[in-house]
């Protein structure tokens, strides 16, 4: 069928015969369902952690499998995307990463999309390019909606007429669960003997709620039809060709031009202002710590949405300006200079703060984020002057840095330099307070400070810490991370130190 010339937004189409096995499609769709239940138990119902990863390793394991059946070899750009899924999945394994677990785990589901239609050989282009969000919308939203019906006419068709029989009982046995809570529970309003028998027999079969572990089980369902969905349509879609639409312009370069002046101007004249104000602060080399603070803080969180703002105007410009046009490759060269210079101010300011008080996960992440925009504009003003596919770098360093930043385990980090920087006398004040957002991964730079500290007031706030912490209820396997499990036992060590 030839879809080059269709008018209207493109339909995806699939190959109406498959090579495969249709025993090999319901044995991943088995390992699917099974990673979904993790995926909901584990991810969505509790912070990720083992149950995370292990749902990714499933998944990931039933696509290859059944891409394998379906006679798609994987190239080296689906091995590349893959082992950076992996990497991202086994930071949920091995670390907490307080207060970034989900922006991971939203970063492991878009790779692990990207990776998918890269597998099954679907993607609209060879590399990672201008096409990538197209084909980021059809693995998500297009292809698993549309294959949804046609996977369930395919498992259907490997069944005999006795296999079919047990799949529809079954599937009547999951629709009648909803029904029988709804009618048990007015049964149990109804007679207070019968509410007995049945809670009796509840709290014998079901360690959770049965409530919530049906929901988890419906809506564990509906993931993984939605994922084998994908799964089966990436593999058999059909190649749709480009209308071949012509580019339009929406922005003058006459327009461009002005707001890019104005802008660098601007700038200019406000970097000019902070090298003055930087010398004199650094000549007046102040000794309060609320002088550092105050000095910091002036306009830090404001010159990250600058920069944030300007990656915005930097990007827009691009994309609907024309190319060739020699007035704006200056001025956006001369706005991602400037924006350097302004990220670097930035820098510079949490520099000092963080030689005065020390580290936080916040001060981590926000000087970690604004280097990846030092590098961003880097590679940016770069592109303006020397070819090369800029889009391809910028999305795959970000996504190494965000990978490498999940296994970099920030919060001992912090707790490791803190309590360093204190025992050697550079930290003036040691704040506990901080710690009880990563309790397990500040947990081996607190136990060798309560070794080490003189401080019997310390060592009492950090058997406090510790018992408070070892009151909390038991944690399920799949929910524990190497991490956690580590700094329980220091915890636990620490706590009986002190007879608690």
């Amino acid at each position: 069928m030839d879809n080059g010339n269709m008018e209207g937004p493109q339909v995806e189409m699939f190959a109406s015969e498959t090579n495969e096995k249709p025993g090999a499609l319901w044995g991943c769709a088995a390992l699917i369902v099974l990673s979904a239940f993790l995926f909901v138990r584990y991810a969505m119902f509790s912070a990720p952690a083992l149950g995370a990863a292990l749902s990714a390793a499933l998944f990931y394991g039933a696509c290859l499998t059944y891409l394998r059946f379906a006679g798609r070899k994987q190239s080296r750009a689906s091995y590349g995307y893959l082992a950076l899924c992996c990497l991202l999945a086994l930071n949920f394994a091995l670390f907490e990463n307080a207060g970034i677990q989900y922006p991971l785990l939203a970063l492991l589901l878009c790779l692990t999309a990207y990776w998918l239609i890269t597998a099954a050989g679907s993607r609209r282009e060879n590399a990672l390019g201008g096409r990538a969000p197209e084909d980021f919308l059809r693995i998500t939203v297009k292809i698993p909606f549309r294959a949804m019906g046609p996977v369930v006419g395919r498992m259907q068709s490997g069944l005999g007429q006795g296999k079919r029989g047990a799949v529809y009982g079954l599937v009547g046995l999951a629709a009648s669960v909803p029904l029988l809570l709804i009618v048990g529970s007015l049964l149990m309003s109804a007679d207070s003997r019968f509410e007995q028998i049945l809670q009796g027999i509840a709290r014998h079969v079901f360690v959770d709620d049965v409530v919530i572990v049906i929901f988890q089980l419906v809506l564990a369902a509906l993931i993984a039809w939605y994922l084998l969905g994908a799964l089966y349509g990436a593999a058999h879609a059909l190649p749709v060709e480009s209308a071949g639409e012509k580019r339009a312009w929406y922005l003058p370069t006459a327009i461009s031009s002005v707001v890019l002046t104005l802008l660098c101007l601007l700038y200019a004249l406000f970097c000019a202002v902070q090298v003055l104000n930087i010398a004199g602060f650094i000549r007046a080399a102040p000794r309060d710590a609320s002088a550092y603070s105050q000095y910091a803080r002036q306009g830090f969180f404001e010159l990250c949405g600058v920069a944030v703002i300007n990656l915005a105007v930097y990007l827009f410009v691009t994309l609907l300006t024309p190319r060739g046009a020699k007035v704006i490759h200056a001025l956006l060269s001369a706005l991602g200079v400037l924006t350097l210079l302004i990220i670097a101010t930035a820098c510079l300011k949490m520099g000092l703060y963080i030689g005065e008080l020390g580290l936080t996960l916040l001060r981590v992440y926000t000087t970690w984020f604004m280097a990846v925009l030092f590098v961003v504009f880097c590679l940016l003003v770069a592109a303006q002057w020397a070819r090369f596919p800029a889009a391809r770098a910028i999305a795959l360093f970000c996504a190494a840095a965000f990978i490498a930043m999940g296994l970099a385990n920030v919060g001992g980090i912090v707790a490791g330099n803190n309590v360093s920087r204190y025992l050697t006398g550079s930290l003036p004040a040691f704040d506990m307070t901080q710690y009880d957002d990563f309790p397990y991964a500040a947990a081996p730079a607190l136990s060798r400070l309560h070794a080490q500290t003189e401080d019997a007031d310390l060592r009492l706030a950090i058997e406090d810490f510790a018992g408070q912490w070892l009151e909390t209820t038991d944690t399920p396997l799949l929910a524990m991370s190497w991490q956690r499990a580590r700094g329980e036992n220091l915890l636990r060590e620490i706590a009986g130190s002190s007879g608690k």
